[in-house]
């Protein structure tokens, strides 16, 4: 194989353009499917608050004779709670160049950012809300952080040996992050775990109509061995055709209601929430904007920010499974 003398080939130019595709393929997630689950309402200052209430328990011996003197009873008082309001932003800065040159995938490098900016700052929302953090009130040096979901939830709960609840805390009006089980007490997410919270919500009056899960537990309950009910599912095929390998659920009718299974990227692994979206928003205290920093030299510099919060408005409503084994 020879090379005819004296030519010109493509290794030899210095002219040859580039052959760059004009599109930038980027498949970093960005759904989020509990705040997208959520109601909003807005908040009117750094701490939001509102009142739940129970009814005592249901009683076999309220019987009276005729003519009784009413026996006056104590009528509990309504109880207040509330979560404060975290300050999330991102930050843009490009250069006046990289504005004016011509590049692929986009016509102008701000506006590009911004976009991108704007979604990571979604992930971080749907993030936070599901995270196991304590609510902090914060100060001068200390940013505000508003109490995640499983802070909140004490009533339907389901965790490994040495784990515990967290909680609303009246006398600090703080919620107080759970403790995680140890490494050596997880457990793998079985079907029987799942229908005890779900019952455990069910008796305290939730509905929950929403199960969240980690890509991880969803390859757990579709696993015959710890979900039966769910991995033996079959279809009718008609004669000839191919047949149809079915190895997912995305509702489950359990003994207790019908849960919508969703998996949410964002959630720790070893978490699986039974929520009822009717009882629990998004509070927004400052929606979601972006504008100009102060200019101090050749760049265009954008700060994207927003001030929100979540409402548990009874936590009995949900249920969580936690400490689970994520491998």
């Amino acid at each position: 194989m020879t090379q005819t003398t004296g030519t010109y080939s493509q290794y030899d130019a210095s002219n040859i353009r580039e052959d760059l595709e004009e599109a930038i393929y980027d498949i970093s997630p960005a759904d989020t499917p509990f705040v997208s689950a959520l109601s909003r309402r807005a908040v009117t200052n750094i701490r939001h608050e509102w009142l739940t209430d129970v009814l005592a328990a249901a009683s076999t011996a309220n019987a009276v004779i005729e003519g009784d003197e009413a026996t006056l009873e104590t009528s509990a008082a309504v109880t207040r709670v509330s979560n404060i309001a975290q300050i999330m932003d991102k930050t843009v800065v490009v250069s006046g160049t990289h504005r004016a040159v011509n590049s692929a995938g986009y016509k102008d490098a701000l506006a590009y950012q911004i976009m991108k900016k704007g979604r990571e700052l979604r992930r971080d929302i749907e993030a936070t809300v599901l995270n196991n953090q304590a609510s902090v009130l914060g100060d001068d040096t200390t940013a505000r952080v508003l109490g995640g979901l499983p802070s909140w939830l004490t009533s339907n709960t389901d965790r490994g040996t040495g784990g515990s609840d967290g909680g609303y805390a009246s006398t600090t009006s703080l919620t107080v992050a759970a403790s995680d089980a140890t490494a050596g007490d997880v457990r793998t997410f079985t079907e029987t775990l799942l229908v005890n919270a779900q019952q455990s919500a069910y008796t305290n009056g939730g509905e929950p109509t929403l199960m969240l899960m980690s890509p991880f537990q969803k390859r757990t309950f579709t696993n015959s061995t710890n979900f039966p009910g769910v991995a033996t599912l079959r279809s009718n095929v008609p004669q000839n055709a191919p047949a149809t390998v079915i190895g997912n659920a995305e509702i489950y009718l359990g003994p207790f209601g019908t849960l919508d299974v969703v998996v949410d990227r964002f959630q720790r692994s070893r978490e699986v929430f039974l929520v009822d979206p009717e009882y629990a928003a998004l509070g927004t205290l400052r929606s979601m904007r972006q504008w100009p920093l102060a200019k101090t030299g050749d760049t265009e510099k954008r700060q994207m920010l927003t001030e929100i919060t979540l409402i548990v408005e009874n936590e009995a409503a949900h249920a969580i499974i936690a400490d689970l084994s994520t491998s």
